[in-house]
């Protein structure tokens, strides 16, 4: 699994330029919004304006990770080199495991520098102080479990790309379930239809759980999205698992 993770970050860092563009996108979105606090005269701390820009940030990064999955399995099977990986000793649920937690790690890497970069960013612009160490710490901790939030989304995707042979294609289901099910839970919720506190049956709209002050609100409706969270994980990646099991490995 971890041989998988390592394989997908040679095979992207060296190949791809998706991870530098989505990490530029990030800092042109960090910088803007503590650029319209600023001219708005309003003034925060930097812990709540990180905390501002890492909510931004969850609006581009499953788009990031569409993209990323759609090819990690479509262009594999495509060019046949998906071959290669599964004639190694190891099971096809490693595989799809390892190219899960590669997903979870490079969203983790991109929210990490988002978060230290707002970080140094606000601080320069408002004149504050930095984050104490135990700000910080928090902060980073926070980045880290919404990279394994995403990371639910992220079985979603892997589930989806199983059935198409176009990176194209995986990628616009992707993006196209991401925007449905945030139109659905919308609608449910405001026809009544879906009560607040399950609203984590609809997985975006447990991408915030710790990008705000979540923590201290309802605890019922909490521990509802995080069950629901390791449910989409579960369900996900079993089913994923399965269909791998049956698919060609030549295109």
């Amino acid at each position: 699994m971890i041989t998988v993770m390592n394989n997908e970050f040679i095979k992207n860092f060296k190949g791809s330029k998706k991870f530098g563009v989505f990490l530029f996108i990030l800092i042109v979105l960090s910088i803007t919004s503590t650029l319209v606090y600023k001219l708005a005269d309003i003034s925060h701390e930097t812990y709540y304006l990180v905390m501002n820009t890492m909510t931004i940030s969850l609006e581009i990064i499953p788009i990031y990770m569409a993209t990323l999955t759609s090819d990690m399995l479509t262009e594999d099977y495509k060019n046949g080199t998906l071959k290669n990986t599964v004639l190694r000793p190891i099971s096809r649920g490693n595989i799809i495991l390892g190219k899960a937690l590669f997903i979870v790690v490079s969203v983790m890497l991109l929210i990490i520098f988002n978060v230290i970069f707002s970080t140094f960013f606000s601080s320069i612009i408002f004149g504050n102080d930095m984050p104490s160490s135990y700000e910080l710490i928090e902060l980073l901790v926070r980045g880290i479990l919404t990279a394994f939030i995403l990371g639910a989304f992220g079985m979603v995707l892997i589930f989806i790309s199983l059935f198409t042979n176009s990176s194209g294609v995986a990628t616009g289901f992707g993006i196209g379930v991401l925007f449905g099910m945030k139109v659905v839970s919308v609608a449910f919720l405001a026809l009544g239809i879906l009560p607040e506190k399950f609203s984590g049956i609809f997985i975006t709209n447990s991408f915030n759980m710790f990008a705000n002050n979540t923590w201290t609100q309802d605890k019922v409706q909490f521990s509802i999205s995080f069950i629901m969270v390791a449910a989409y994980y579960i369900v996900f990646s079993l089913l994923s698992i399965k269909a791998f099991e049956k698919k060609d490995i030549l295109y």
